[in-house]
């Protein structure tokens, strides 16, 4: 008599083996996360999801964040991004990012373009990545 695993069953096996993997690998250095979180950052940018944004920045960085959002007023959503250049320093430990990003604000229509430098730091002892300053361009 065969048994079959649920698909709940083999997704739950599936995600322990993941974390066992990932915990055997050991800590991660700057190179092998900072892609990722940079793709993090801007897709929540992208989706308004800017509480969870707003953890990719240095502490110091946030209130000036949020209130750029404030005074951009409700109904500002982001369009589209595009990562235009990207400069790591040799040590991989800070990175300048270059980033374009179409916006709105409603009940407005019309299109806004701006351009962003984003400094990032690698945060030894948080082991990742922040953004420490950013600038419009």
């Amino acid at each position: 008599m065969s048994r079959r695993l649920s698909t709940s069953a083999l997704g739950l096996i599936s995600g322990a083996t993941a974390l066992w993997l990932q915990a055997c690998a050991g800590a991660q250095s700057p190179a092998d996360t900072f892609q990722r979180d940079l793709d993090a950052y801007h897709a929540h940018l992208r989706w308004g999801r800017f509480d969870e944004a707003a953890n990719y920045l240095a502490e110091d960085e946030r209130e000036e964040f949020f209130g750029a959002l404030e005074q951009r007023g409700e109904g500002y959503q982001i369009t589209d991004f595009e990562v235009k250049s990207v400069t790591v320093t040799e040590a991989n430990k800070e990175a300048l990012v270059v980033v374009w990003i179409q916006s709105y604000r409603l009940p407005s229509t019309t299109m806004r373009a701006e351009t962003t430098l984003e400094t990032w730091s690698w945060d030894e002892e948080l082991r990742t990545w922040q953004i420490t300053d950013l600038e419009k361009r």
